[in-house]
């Protein structure tokens, strides 16, 4: 089950979309991982369950710029080309 604001797109950069906003978001670090997410909280949950991750492992995401289609609970990010 894919929690809110998770990925669900691929993690290459795309260029932006113009009429969408533009927010940060925070890619997952581990590799081959195609998460990105819209909160740290939501970063560290979705490290936690996935991979395993604990905080003394210290921060394995990196900040971003990110759009989404979605509004909601539901929303899905993309990463893009700063």
């Amino acid at each position: 089950m894919v929690k809110a604001k998770e990925l669900v797109y691929s993690r290459n950069r795309v260029s932006p979309i113009s009429y969408l906003k533009i927010v940060i978001g925070y890619i997952c670090g581990y590799v081959e991982c195609e998460t990105v997410c819209g909160t740290v909280d939501t970063v560290k949950e979705h490290c936690k369950r996935d991979h395993g991750w604990k905080a003394k492992d210290g921060n394995c995401w990196v900040e971003t710029w990110a759009q989404t289609f979605f509004q909601g609970n539901d929303r899905r990010y993309v990463n893009y080309i700063k």
